[in-house]
């Protein structure tokens, strides 16, 4: 018996299905999520991509996004492309 949790689990299409069945997993049972409706949002084309002219602008930019996330009660995680780079932020 193997117990998970998985909200991509209806969305499987038949290829994913026979996968899993090849492991012996073939019967999924469907519960409503006790936390509530998901707020998850994929950005639409265009939304979320910036170029700003200097380094000042894009640490400004991403204050911005992490205060405009936070106040729609949205998790953020950012990552930078080494320590170097956080440390400037």
């Amino acid at each position: 018996r193997i117990l998970g949790v998985s909200g991509t689990l209806q969305a499987l299409g038949e290829y994913e299905k026979s996968i899993l069945d090849q492991y012996g997993l073939n019967k999924f049972i469907h519960v409503p999520s006790v936390y509530g409706s998901s707020n998850f949002q994929f950005d639409k084309a265009g939304d979320g991509i910036y170029f700003e002219e200097n380094t000042s602008n894009f640490f400004h930019r991403i204050s911005a996004e992490i205060i405009a996330a936070t106040k729609s009660r949205r998790a953020v995680i950012v990552f930078f492309q080494n320590r170097s780079k956080l440390d400037m932020f």
